[in-house]
C-alpha cells in the first residue's frame, strides 16, 4: 500500500508540531507496519535487524551507556567487544544521538535495527523503573548541552543530579 498526499502531509505536519521522527508517526498512525518498516530501513541503509523480545540484557552495560541517554534517544546497548559498542536503535539516521554516545562511552558504535516496542522493553528491562518516569525527568534536558550536563554529573558517579541548577 502507497502513502497517500493526504497521509504524507499530515504525518510532515504532525512532525513539525511534536517535533517526532517521520518513521515513529507513520507507524503510530497505524500508515505502515513497525516491522515492515524496519525492514525497509535495513534493506535501504544496509543495517542488520534484530528482535529483542526474548533477548536477555547484559546489566554490566547499563553502566556504560547512561540510562538517560539510553531513553532519551532510544538506544539500547547489547553488547561490547574491545572498542565496539553493539546498540539497538529504531532511528539509526539520528546522527545528533550517534555521535553524543560515541562521545561519552569512548567507543566505537555499531548499530542494529529494532522496532520501538521492542526498544522500550529492552530499555525497561535492562535499566528497570518506569520510562515515564526517566522521560519526563529529560524534560529539563532538552538542549544538547543540558543533557550533556546532566551526564557528565551522572558519569562522575552522583547518585543525585540537581535539576533545579539546569533549568
Amino acid at each position: 500500500k502507497l502513502l497517500s498526499q493526504k497521509d504524507l502531509d499530515r504525518v510532515l505536519e504532525l512532525q513539525k508540531e511534536k517535533n517526532r521522527s517521520f518513521s515513529r508517526l507513520l507507524v503510530e498512525m497505524k500508515l505502515v507496519d513497525a516491522k515492515v518498516l524496519m525492514g525497509v530501513l535495513s534493506q535501504v541503509l544496509q543495517l542488520p535487524t534484530i528482535s529483542l523480545s526474548h533477548m536477555e540484557m547484559d546489566k554490566t552495560l547499563a553502566e556504560t551507556v547512561p540510562r538517560k541517554l539510553a531513553f532519551h534517544y532510544q538506544m539500547v546497548p547489547l553488547s561490547r567487544l574491545g572498542k565496539q559498542l553493539t546498540v539497538a536503535t529504531a532511528n539509526p539516521m539520528n546522527v545528533l544521538a550517534t555521535d553524543l554516545l560515541t562521545q561519552v562511552t569512548g567507543l566505537n558504535l555499531v548499530l542494529l535495527l529494532a522496532t520501538p516496542e521492542e526498544i522500550q522493553d529492552a530499555l525497561q528491562r535492562l535499566y528497570g523503573g518506569a520510562i515515564t518516569d526517566t522521560l519526563s525527568e529529560l524534560k529539563v534536558a532538552d538542549k544538547k548541552e543540558d543533557l550533556m550536563q546532566v551526564l557528565a554529573v551522572e558519569r562522575r558517579g552522583s547518585k543525585r543530579v540537581d535539576v533545579e541548577n539546569l533549568l
